[in-house]
């Protein structure tokens, strides 16, 4: 059932999808479901609760997502079950993340990847670490940020797992651009659409390709001050003689005229 709403997110059906989990909550009981997490190896409340908050957040709802989240944390520690609970903190951080909340996204990740050390959960492991090294990025530390992400994305494939791959990916490259190597980062992006090309995880392609168009930006930005920097300065030993063609007079201001924003760059 949970994997089936996932796979429903991850083919953009977000509003189907929260739909189904909002019934799937609305039919939770937290006495009579109480031992579907020792039998299935997860709370059914929980995470209900942590996909209904991915799907309002990429519905354009980050607060409804973050009440979610809450409501995730609070059953995952009434139900006492460690793996539910690694999730539900995993996942709130994942809400902090995509809300720019650097220093709280760290807090949750930290205590999922301390709960998951101690309980022998690898991939909720992992999560937390890519989370952690996203916010360090996101708090000035740059390169420790893009050791931690690269080193938990490859630790989450080791595992076999493909949900949320493109969503990491983002991170990673996100981060690169942050360090000034646009060039890297859209390295990764490129790997990661080819994930979305083949018709997998398309729930995030979009900020993929917004993320592209920022990584360019940065790229043509550096050309040309790169360039600039190269160029010889103006010579001021002899100056022009004075030029009477009108062509020539009114070339100043045609060039002003002309000074759009480049290609790549989006609206805010």
């Amino acid at each position: 059932m949970i994997l089936r709403r996932a796979l429903l997110m991850a083919r953009v059906m977000f509003t189907r999808a929260r739909e189904h989990l909002e019934q799937d909550i609305a039919l939770y009981d937290p006495v009579r479901h109480h031992s579907h997490a020792f039998l299935y190896g997860q709370d059914p409340g929980v995470f209900c609760r942590v996909l209904a908050a991915w799907g309002l957040y990429l519905l354009g709802y980050p607060d409804q997502a973050l009440r979610m989240n809450q409501e995730a944390l609070a059953v995952a520690q009434e139900v006492v079950h460690p793996l539910s609970l690694a999730a539900a903190q995993a996942f709130f951080a994942v809400t902090h993340q995509v809300r720019r909340e650097g220093h709280v996204a760290q807090e949750h990740a930290e205590a999922a990847v301390q709960l998951c050390s101690q309980q022998g959960f690898p991939v909720f492991l992992v999560f937390g670490t890519i989370m952690i090294g996203w916010a360090l990025a996101e708090q000035g530390q740059t390169e420790e940020g893009i050791a931690q992400v690269r080193q938990g994305l490859a630790a989450y494939r080791a595992t076999g797992a493909e949900l949320a791959t493109t969503r990491f990916a983002v991170l990673l490259a996100e981060t690169w651009g942050k360090a000034g190597q646009p060039e890297e980062g859209l390295n990764v992006l490129a790997e990661a659409l080819a994930v979305v090309n083949k018709g997998r995880e398309r729930d995030y392609e979009a900020e993929l390709y917004r993320l592209q168009g920022e990584l360019l930006l940065q790229q043509e930005r550096q050309k040309a001050k790169s360039k600039k920097q190269k160029s010889p300065p103006p010579s001021t030993s002899h100056p022009a003689p004075k030029q009477r063609r009108r062509s020539v007079s009114t070339k100043p201001s045609t060039s002003l005229g002309s000074n759009r924003p480049s290609r790549w760059s989006y609206e805010r």
